[in-house]
């Protein structure tokens, strides 16, 4: 029954990310950790993130924007190890509500058109790097991204392949650290090894389905899945 519910459960969420190309973990992460331990939640999930992001990569047939990309990963690589740095001496559920709060207050910022982010290497670097800083301290590294991919009033196929391909680039970096530390390993994986079929078949569908959406709607789409993520993670720092 928990591998039922869990291939059900990851069949939605990479129906979501086939869409969006992002938002996966949003969905299955806390849903997986009703059924699965931590360990055996992270392995599986790791699998299939690798997997969900490489196969939405080939997928998507707009042309990778290298300008935003190549900055946003540099820029993550800097930030990871200040986040994991964050985790050690800083109060998290404080910083967890902060960050949520800021995703809400700029995410309604940007869907009322109160401000517009230019499109400049410099603010690109700076998502890459909170990204990063977000990832290895709080679990949060898609809001940054996100927004400002949408505030730079991306289209909907360049923003897509850009968040498949950084979300691929932060699984891949982070892999060797998983499996050297003993938290990835391939019985804890078995999960993410048995949901494959659904994953291809989820993805698959959200990307047909992206296609009948129009630029506006996707848009708000995001938004609004930032600003999930925002007020998830305000909750979570006023539950713990």
């Amino acid at each position: 029954m928990n591998l039922l519910f869990f291939l059900i459960i990851n069949l939605f969420a990479c129906f979501y990310q086939g869409i969006t190309g992002f938002g996966s973990s949003l969905i299955a992460v806390p849903l997986s950790l009703l059924i699965l331990d931590q360990f055996t939640a992270i392995s599986s999930l790791t699998i299939i993130g690798l997997v969900l992001n490489t196969f939405l990569f080939r997928k998507i047939k707009q042309s990778l924007n290298l300008d935003v990309l190549v900055p946003l990963c540099l820029a993550s690589l800097i930030g990871m190890p200040i986040g994991i740095w964050i985790l050690r001496t800083v109060q998290i559920n404080g910083m967890r509500i902060i960050a949520g709060s800021l995703a809400i207050l700029l995410t309604l910022f940007i869907s009322f058109n109160k401000i517009s982010l230019p499109r400049t290497k410099v603010l690109t670097v700076v998502a890459g790097l909170f990204s990063g800083l977000l990832q290895t301290s709080i679990g949060m590294a898609g809001p940054p991204v996100v927004m400002l991919l949408v505030g730079t009033d991306r289209e909907k196929d360049e923003m897509r392949k850009t968040l498949v391909a950084f979300f691929l680039w932060m699984t891949v970096f982070s892999l060797p650290l998983l499996l050297i530390t003993g938290t990835l390993t391939l019985p804890r994986g078995s999960f993410g090894f048995y949901a494959l079929p659904f994953v291809f078949l989820g993805a698959y569908l959200g990307n047909k389905v992206v296609e009948k959406i129009p630029q506006k709607m996707f848009k708000i789409l995001a938004l609004v899945t930032v600003c999930v993520t925002g007020l998830l993670g305000i909750y979570s720092g006023l539950s713990h």
